[in-house]
């Protein structure tokens, strides 16, 4: 495997009389080399075995799909699948179409290296980064999926990122995870809220920054919810508005986790609202982040009371 380091220093403005400059450490570890050796080795002919007398059945050869998923194992063995049996069917089904993506496969990483660079430079203005802040890239080659995710390594967050696909398949679900990652950098609260004002703010905030770095997409993918449910949150914005809006200085732990699972798709409309509104009134998304609790609960059941009067 071939890991590539690299480093970034972006300079963000904070008004005339301030400036600072932080360090993005990227660190990107490619698989895709990985990938391509196993590509390789499994389409190559595979050769009878002759028969002996005390081996008869030794001409009946391993059968390229057998073959395959032990090369996939051998060689690779990298899958954003919950299992082995899901890996093998996933690898079965995607098998024809990496013939067509392998240009994409090849390029690795440098072949989409402005793609992550652009949406970093576009959130850390967006958040006014103002902490180093450090983030492993992991390019990875899928089941045409195209599956975006997260996960913690020690003191690293990794961000994976499919090449099999199209840039439109990875650009907003990237956005959202590194922002998500930004929230938690420059935030007053960091990753945990204190009221569900913050949490929803929060929500609003990451999902107005993957508009930004990403403009041109559907709110229901800024907002990582389906058509479906968007259509029933509007249909229902002033119930949605009028049971979240005098919760907004809830600091319970049960109010906080209702909102984070099973309602978390009410926190993320309601975040987009009330963020919306706010940036028509000139406020910036990273100084909405940053306010004290109680002011930011004030102006948010303000502004969310305004937004719920509204056709």
């Amino acid at each position: 495997m071939r890991q590539f380091i690299l480093a970034a220093s972006i300079a963000l403005c904070f008004g005339a009389a301030q400036a600072a400059e932080v360090a993005l450490d990227l660190k990107v570890r490619d698989l895709s080399p990985s990938f391509v050796e196993f590509y390789e080795a499994a389409n190559k002919p595979v050769a009878a075995v002759p028969a002996t007398a005390t081996t008869p059945d030794a001409t009946t050869p391993e059968s390229q799909e057998d073959r395959r998923w032990r090369l996939f194992k051998q060689d690779y063995g990298f899958s954003a699948q919950a299992t082995p049996e899901a890996t093998r069917a996933a690898l079965d089904t995607a098998w024809p179409r990496y013939a067509e993506a392998l240009p994409k496969i090849e390029a690795g990483f440098d072949g989409i290296a402005s793609e992550p660079s652009k949406t970093l430079d576009t959130l850390s203005k967006h958040f006014s980064l103002d902490k180093s802040m450090s983030m492993r890239l992991v390019a990875y080659v899928g089941t045409f999926d195209g599956r975006v995710w997260s996960e913690q390594e020690g003191d690293i967050l990794n961000v994976y990122l499919p090449l099999e696909v199209g840039p439109d398949t990875r650009a907003v679900p990237a956005a959202r995870l590194m922002g998500q990652a930004m929230l938690a950098k420059t935030a007053g609260w960091g990753n945990k809220p204190r009221s569900l004002a913050e949490l929803v703010v929060g929500e609003g905030v990451v999902a107005h920054g993957a508009a930004v770095a990403a403009p041109g997409k559907s709110v229901e993918q800024y907002l990582a919810i389906s058509t479906d449910e968007l259509a029933k949150l509007r249909a229902n914005r002033k119930t949605v508005l009028s049971t979240i809006l005098p919760k907004l200085g809830d600091n319970s732990a049960a109010t906080l986790n209702t909102y984070s699972t099973e309602q978390l798709a009410e926190a993320r409309f309601a975040g987009w609202l009330l963020v919306e509104s706010l940036a028509k009134k000139n406020a910036l998304y990273s100084d909405m982040i940053r306010q004290k609790p109680s002011d930011l609960i004030k102006v948010s059941q303000a502004t969310m009371a305004s937004v719920n009067r509204s056709k």
